[in-house]
This record gives structure tokens, sequence and C-alpha cells, in this order.
């Protein structure tokens, strides 16, 4: 189970069963001078964790409308943390925490980049057989393309002699053709053409 914050009210935490696309469910702690830790997620952003005067329920809060004492934790440490992926996980987001292409905007008051504001993307390059299933949907993504392509060539080079009949009519002094009559006479003299042929073929 994970300390989480329901998602229609980011004041209210519970527990929920892990999951790790809950911003909900990923907490800052952020140490202060006077040693004690204040508590943040990532879904209610700003707001910290608190208790209520009697100390007898935890709410998020506003930071600025709270007294401090009920937003100040003391922590203990029970054991190491062992779990698979931690140190790696700790380690990327010190390392970047310093990025030095991070905007102003990103950086808390200590001109770190906090673990809210860290979003690392990650590429890999996997080999499988050409039956995979994914090979064989980016072999008809590319197929795809190509006719897209194609199609796209074919439509500019039309336009293309379209636009040059327009610019013959004009020096010719004769009437622009719409498109509709540029490609029906098109169509006539690619047929005219096609008639000569088959009958210097015959002859």
């Amino acid at each position: 189970m994970a300390l989480d914050v329901y998602g229609d009210d980011k004041t209210r935490p519970h527990l929920a069963p892990t999951r790790e696309d809950f911003d909900g469910q990923h907490w800052d702690f952020v140490k202060g001078s006077d040693g004690y830790w204040k508590l943040t997620n990532w879904y209610s952003r700003s707001l910290s964790l608190a208790t209520d005067a009697k100390g007898s329920e935890i709410h998020l809060e506003d930071p600025k409308t709270v007294s401090p004492s009920a937003a100040h934790w003391i922590l203990e440490r029970i054991r190491p943390i062992t779990e698979s992926g931690f140190d790696a996980t700790k380690s990327l987001l010190e390392h970047h925490s310093l990025c030095p292409f991070a905007r102003l905007s990103l950086l808390d008051d200590a001109g770190y980049v906090p673990a809210l504001n860290i979003n690392p993307s990650f590429t890999a390059t996997v080999r499988v057989g050409r039956c995979h299933p994914l090979v064989e949907q980016e072999e008809s993504r590319k197929a795809e393309s190509i006719a897209l392509d194609a199609a796209e060539s074919a439509r500019l080079i039309h336009t293309e002699a379209y636009v040059q009949a327009k610019s013959n009519a004009y020096r010719a002094g004769t009437k622009i053709p719409t498109l509709v009559e540029f490609e029906g006479s098109t169509t006539g003299a690619e047929a005219e053409k096609h008639d000569e042929s088959g009958d210097r073929s015959t002859n």
C-alpha cells in the first residue's frame, strides 16, 4: 500500500494500492534548517502534509495558511531501503537536479531542480525477429508512408503542371483555364497521344 490522495480532492490523504503512474503516491521530503521535514506530493504540488489543531487527523494544506508546527514532521529510520531500482532512481534524480539546461522557473530556492520537475525520457535498441508483430507493424507503417509520399508527389506534379498551363495561357493572351478545364484537356491530350501511338504500332 502507498500514501495517496484522492483524485477529486488533493487535500485528503489515504492508503491505496501502489501504482507507479499515480502522481499522488510520489512524495518529496524537504528538510528544513530546524531539522524538521516538509512533505509534499506530485499531484497536490504546493500543498503540504499537515495535521489539524488536535493532531488527530492529517490533510494537505497551503503552507502559507497552516501553522508551521502542523506541517513539520520528524522522520525516523526503520530499515535500509533495499527495493530494486531505488538506488538507480535516487542517483538519476540527483544527477538531473543539477541539470545545466533547466529553465529558471524550474529551480527551487536552493538552485536545484525538484524531483517534481524531473521527467527524463529514455531510448533503447531492441532486436526482434522479422516475424515479430512490431516488425510487421513498422513495415506496414513504412509502406503506408511510401504510398502517401507517392500520392503527394503526384499531386504536386499535377499542380505544378496546372500552374504552368495558366502561365502559358496568360502569356499567350488566351483564356486562363480552370483546374477542371485543365484536367479535361490533359486527359484528352493523353488519350490522343495513346491513339497515335497505337496507330504507329499497327502500321
